[in-house]
């Protein structure tokens, strides 16, 4: 029996990883995609729904393989994200901020500064700075 249980258990954590990795491949395909510039944000509820899971199961998953909410885990892929396209100085910090899926510049403004302690054009002002002194 203790072997059956045993047996259950690295199943279940097989298939939570599973869910994990798809759940950070369709994270990263809705943002590189044209996704987010068309219909905004991610959510939760998007990857449930093509996970064929519980809102509340992926929000479990993502609590216990990395310690924090899915939408905190969205917010920091989204900034991330975010702080590899604002190296594209032929795009104006708006036009990320629009294909990142954010309604308007001060939300996504809000998040970035939220997340860095700095604001988007600051970061690209900085970064390109450190590249430049190299």
């Amino acid at each position: 029996m203790e072997n059956a249980n045993k047996l259950c258990n690295e199943s279940t954590l097989n298939c939570q990883k599973i869910k994990l990795d798809k759940f950070e491949k369709l994270l990263e395909d809705y943002l590189e995609c044209d996704k987010a510039s068309r219909f905004g944000l991610p959510n939760a509820a998007y990857f449930s729904d093509i996970l064929k899971i519980q809102t509340i199961d992926l929000e479990y998953l993502i609590k216990k393989e990395k310690d924090s909410t899915v939408c905190e885990y969205i917010d920091g892929f989204i900034i991330n994200t975010a702080k590899l396209k604002i190296f594209d100085t032929s795009k104006s910090i708006n036009y990320t901020a629009s294909e990142l899926g954010f309604k308007n510049i001060h939300q996504f403004t809000r998040l970035f500064k939220n997340k860095t302690g700095m604001t988007p054009s600051k970061y690209r002002e900085t970064v390109i700075k450190h590249f430049k002194d190299k």
